[in-house]
């Protein structure tokens, strides 16, 4: 009869070495593939180079809000805003509320002399946007509502006097403004139609139809109080519910290197990581928490996430834009517990099929790669590096690899450049 010892032996064995039965990528799954029709419909912040910017899918067919501040001599013109950018002459954003569909938004903008509130709000397909001035500014300030095609998808761009048009296969949108247009700068840093108008009181933004401003101001009031009774539903932690969502919804963009809408930590991180960066247990802890309200989303994050891993079977630390990985590190295998809160949520069987033989390949990736005196260790394997990334092989990549960083609780810990990893067998890690 086998002692407890050799059962745990052969499962061990079993799960390193015996391969998975292939389902496929989750990709490939006719659910999945519906999901990322549903989601890539709509008005919403879906480039990731601007909150500024609001995006139709699938057409393409970008309304682009940019600022020009006027001053005796050398005039500043703000194209794209990100939240975060740190600097002296940078904007300011400080964001408000951002649902996932986009339906409702609100953020705070101040640069250079301009101080203002920007609102926008879905009214069926038609999507309004209210700028709301502050303060008036001592030197004006232009708004440029400009137009654009992005990702190479088909369309033809139309200013007529007094809108914006774009013509794509299927549909004619058209873009009003309630403020006068003016056409007395040919200057404008911008290379497709556009309207420009003074910011010297609120300028609304409607697509479909003209809108006045008191129609554009009760339909975000529409929007605004239909996010607050969802909230409702969390009690008192209802302003915890909309503070969650919004962080999550304005890095929530469209990526189109793989057609894909899914969820990343810092849209400042996907500038400078080449258009995105998925990092390996981030990822995995906003699909759960997209998961506590929105289905399609969570899985979306799950199975996109999973879409990264290296052919290692790991999933990388980082993940970038660019094509780099983290070829050499992980981080800690939390995908698994993710799932299984996301599944009790939403028990749908085709999910845990999607999923089950990559995350199977990362947890037998750990016990092949990461075994230091018979408990894991956390470290930097020896990889291709056509990045020239300079951490790989060393103490620095092996805490990156427990997502702790460059925490103090790794000081005086050596890093064995044999194991190539760290000398600590890290309780939270073998807990997992």
């Amino acid at each position: 009869m086998l002692d407890s010892y050799m059962i745990d032996r052969i499962i061990l064995l079993i799960l390193v070495v015996v391969p998975t039965l292939t389902q496929g990528s989750g990709r490939d799954f006719p659910q999945y593939k519906r999901i990322q029709d549903e989601l890539q419909q709509g008005w919403n912040t879906w480039n990731t180079r601007s909150v500024l910017q609001h995006v139709l899918l699938p057409q393409g067919f970008a309304i682009n809000i940019a600022f020009k501040q006027h001053y005796f001599l050398e005039e500043q013109y703000l194209r794209e805003a990100l939240i975060g950018r740190r600097g002296e002459d940078v904007e300011k954003i400080r964001p408000g509320p951002h649902t996932y569909d986009g339906s409702y938004t609100r953020l705070d903008i101040k640069w250079e002399e301009l101080d203002a509130r920007v609102r926008s709000a879905h009214v069926d397909n038609d999507l309004v946007i209210l700028i709301s001035p502050n303060s008036i500014s001592n030197n004006r300030i232009k708004v440029i509502i400009g137009s654009g095609m992005l990702w190479n998808r088909k369309g033809t761009l139309f200013r007529n006097e007094d809108h914006l048009l774009c013509r794509t296969p299927g549909t004619l949108t058209m873009v009003h403004t309630t403020s006068k247009i003016i056409d007395d700068d040919p200057y404008l840093d911008i290379n497709t139609p556009y309207m420009a108008v003074w910011l010297d009181g609120e300028v609304g933004i409607s697509t479909g139809k003209y809108r006045s401003l008191d129609e554009i101001k009760n339909a975000i009031g529409i929007q605004e109080r239909r996010l607050r009774t969802e909230a409702e539903e969390y009690g008192s932690l209802s302003e915890a519910f909309i503070a969650i969502q919004a962080g999550i919804a304005w890095n929530l963009i469209y990526e189109p290197k793989h057609d894909r809408v899914v969820s990343t930590v810092g849209r400042l991180w996907n500038e400078e990581y080449g258009g995105y960066c998925l990092f390996g247990w981030d990822n995995f802890f906003l699909a759960y928490m997209t998961g506590l309200s929105d289905r399609e989303l969570a899985y979306a994050n799950v199975i996109e996430h999973l879409h990264g891993k290296t052919e290692g079977g790991f999933i990388p630390n980082d993940n970038r834009g660019n094509g780099s990985k983290s070829f050499d590190r992980s981080q800690p295998p939390v995908g698994g517990i993710m799932v299984k809160e996301i599944y009790k949520r939403f028990p749908e069987k085709w999910f845990l099929e999607a999923t089950f033989d990559d995350l199977l390949d990362w947890n037998r990736w750990w016990v092949r790669d990461r075994i230091n005196e018979g408990l894991l260790s956390y470290g930097s394997s020896p990889a291709a590096n056509p990045f020239n990334e300079p951490v790989f092989g060393t103490k620095v990549a092996a805490g990156y690899e427990s997502g702790m960083d460059d925490s103090p609780m790794y000081v005086g810990v050596p890093f064995n450049k044999d194991k190539k990893t760290l000398e600590l067998q890290d309780v939270g890690l073998n807990s997992l």
